[in-house]
């Protein structure tokens, strides 16, 4: 065997423990899910650039004299691409903690919703908005693309599988577990059963984001981007120029 076959070997070896590996092999599996998504995203951006556009720059069909009409069906596309792409990391953050819960026993929804409800409270529900004036007003209770979209699958990820971890232990240790009487229906028993550990994770998430935004007056999202997911944008997009 030559040295490049015996790295070969050697490489497709780790690849395949990384690809078993629990939180890989989750990712991976959440991703599967999401392709369907994810090439429909893309096939409504390309419909709307090349057919339905008459307002950038490249080729367009609407362009062309008598097709005009086509910008008419722009905001299906459109539409079908805010709810696609733009949901991105909501899709990612729910498919995680549901095959992250399967790995570690948990065969219910309850992984799935409490990563998502442990994300969202990690983020921000205020956004600032620019008038036209150019004075900028602050606007509560919103949830910004930027937590929806890829921009924030990094930190999602992260959230959705410490989340989850600690949900699966909190349930597994039987120590949180509300007892309830043979007569209570199953799913309801349940409910009770995962209730103070869902309780006490999703608590948790917001104590952890809310102090680290005390101490360092950037939120978790804010750190992750500007710190790692930001430089790699930049790196690729430097590569990409080249």
């Amino acid at each position: 065997m030559g040295l490049s076959e015996a790295a070969t070997e050697k490489l497709l070896i780790i690849a395949d423990k990384i690809s078993n590996q629990k939180y890989m092999s989750a990712i991976k599996n959440a991703f599967s899910t999401l392709m369907p998504v994810i090439i429909t995203g893309a096939f409504c951006t390309l419909v709307t650039n090349v057919i339905c556009s008459t307002t950038t720059d490249g080729i367009s069909l609407a362009k062309v004299s008598g097709f005009a009409w086509l910008e008419v069906l722009s905001p299906i596309f459109n539409a079908a691409n805010y709810a696609t792409l733009n949901f991105f990391t909501i899709g990612a953050v729910v498919l995680i903690g549901l095959e992250l819960g399967k790995k570690n026993g948990i065969n219910t929804f309850a992984p799935a919703v409490i990563a998502l409800c442990s994300y969202v409270a990690c983020c921000p529900t205020t956004i600032d908005f620019t008038l036209e004036s150019g004075d900028i007003i602050q606007v509560a209770d919103v949830f910004g693309k930027n937590y929806t979209a890829a921009r924030g699958l990094f930190l999602g990820m992260v959230i959705a599988m410490i989340s989850v971890e600690f949900f699966s232990w909190f349930v597994k240790s039987g120590k949180l577990k509300i007892s309830m009487p043979d007569s209570v229906p199953g799913n309801v028993a349940t409910s009770f059963n995962v209730l103070f550990p869902a309780m006490i994770t999703i608590i948790l998430c917001s104590a952890v984001n809310f102090g680290v935004t005390q101490l360092t007056v950037m939120n978790l999202y804010d750190i992750i981007y500007s710190m790692l997911q930001k430089p790699l944008e930049l790196l690729c997009k430097a590569y990409l120029d080249y």
